[in-house]
């Protein structure tokens, strides 16, 4: 799991990046990790999510929004978790099954 742990301190740590690049926020009483949080992480690939977890999960019902957050999730239970299909395109599917879940994502970032 120390892939995920450092993911989570890359993240956190941008997080901490951005807050000191706006020193007004300084009196804020929301925590730097809430209000520099990304609202929306996408992954690409069910197995880069699923590797999150320990033990990793064993399947990924669905590509799209996730309701399921990591252990230790570093950001805000707002922020929205999305998996999407690789673009390699080693996975057996149609290119409008591939295409899909990107284009929900953009819907939602519209």
């Amino acid at each position: 799991l120390q892939w995920r742990d450092d993911f989570y301190y890359r993240a956190t740590a941008h997080a901490l990046r951005c807050s000191k690049a706006q020193s007004r926020d300084s009196e804020s009483s929301v925590s730097v990790t809430d209000r520099y949080s990304p609202h929306i992480v996408a992954f690409t690939g069910k197995r880069q999510f699923s590797l999150m977890f320990d033990p990793p999960l064993k399947k990924v019902d669905n590509f799209g929004k996730q309701d399921k957050l990591p252990p230790g999730w570093p950001f805000p239970n707002t922020t929205e978790l999305w998996v999407l299909p690789s673009p390699s395109g080693r996975a057996v599917m149609t290119s409008l099954q591939r295409e899909e879940p990107y284009r929900l994502l953009a819907a939602r970032l519209a």
